[in-house]
């Protein structure tokens, strides 16, 4: 089974891309360019001439040390062979401590899920409808890619994360502690609670989600 390891995130301005995460919470390491979330790692880089900010690619890593990167837009893949990094534990001041899941939009469900479970090895575990949208959830290691059928799209678009923390209300302080901004917590589809971080130079939605039963463990 392939995991998610690594997503390429596009933007027209890196430091203030830089500047904007740690107004979330986030630890940014000393390169500036990567953002350790769990299992997963956001690198930043600058758009080309021909680039829109957007998460452009995301790698996957399999069993030994193939990882695979896969143009969310496009096909066939890349395969890479090099040894898998090893995985570093980053404290995050929102109290992120892993991706829970990452939503695509793509203009047609059935080829979608046929081409990551051809390609990348996923595993497709269920198929809903919500709000007359057909959905799909495949696992990715720790995340959970959510597919949106949206017909009206031409191209599949990686639009936003829901970040994981073990503490809601301590995240929504460590966030407007350092000048960022989220929406009041609301109940979560999923379950638990969730906010809705205010971006204007990451180019996607960003949620933290605090799973259910999360507050009795405290």
């Amino acid at each position: 089974m392939a995991n998610l390891q690594e997503l390429l995130l596009r933007v027209d301005d890196c430091g203030a891309a830089r500047g904007e995460f740690a107004q979330l919470g986030f630890a940014v390491d000393e390169s500036g360019a990567i953002v350790q979330v769990g299992s997963v790692r956001i690198r930043l880089e600058k758009c080309g001439a021909h680039d829109e900010p957007a998460i452009s690619e995301w790698t996957f890593s399999g069993d030994h040390d193939e990882l695979l990167r896969l143009d969310p837009v496009a096909a066939p893949p890349t395969y890479l062979r090099r040894d898998k990094p090893a995985e570093i534990l980053v404290t995050h001041a929102n109290r992120v401590n892993e991706i829970d899941h990452l939503v695509m939009m793509v203009p047609a469900l059935e080829p979608t899920i046929a081409g990551l479970e051809g390609y990348a090895g996923l595993t497709c575990r269920r198929r809903a409808e919500f709000h007359g949208r057909l959905m799909a959830f495949l696992t990715a290691g720790p995340p959970t890619i959510e597919l949106v059928e949206m017909r009206s799209r031409e191209l599949p678009l990686i639009w936003g994360l829901a970040l994981r923390v073990d503490d809601l209300d301590q995240t929504v302080g460590a966030i407007m502690r350092r000048g960022g901004q989220v929406s009041k917590p609301k109940p979560a589809v999923q379950g638990g609670r969730i906010i809705a971080a205010k971006t204007s130079v990451i180019p996607i939605s960003m949620a933290f989600i605090e799973p259910p039963g999360q507050r009795t463990m405290r």
